[in-house]
C-alpha cells in the first residue's frame, strides 16, 4: 500500500502534514499539482491507500475502510 495513488487523471494522497486528511490533485498547465481537500476524518488517521478497480481501500486508525466514490465518503471493511 502507499500514501499516494493515481486514479484516472488525478492523484489522491494522505496529506503529508495531517494524516486525518485526504487530498486530490491534478496537474495544471505549469506541471504543478493543485491539491484540494477531498475528505477529513476527525479523530481518525489514514495510514495507507490502495486502489482496487474503482474502489479505494484505506488502512486507518479504526481499521480497513473503503470508498466507492473517489474518497469523498468511507465505510468500514473492504
Amino acid at each position: 500500500m502507499s500514501q499516494m495513488i493515481q486514479r484516472g487523471d488525478e492523484i489522491i494522497r494522505i496529506n503529508p502534514n495531517d494524516n486525518r486528511e485526504l487530498q486530490a490533485g491534478r496537474l495544471n498547465s505549469c506541471n504543478y499539482y493543485n491539491w484540494q481537500t477531498r475528505c477529513i476524518h476527525y479523530g481518525e488517521a489514514f495510514y495507507d491507500l490502495m486502489l482496487q478497480g474503482n474502489r479505494i481501500i484505506a488502512e486507518t486508525s479504526s481499521g480497513m475502510q473503503h470508498s466507492d466514490n473517489g474518497g469523498y465518503s468511507w465505510q468500514l471493511g473492504c
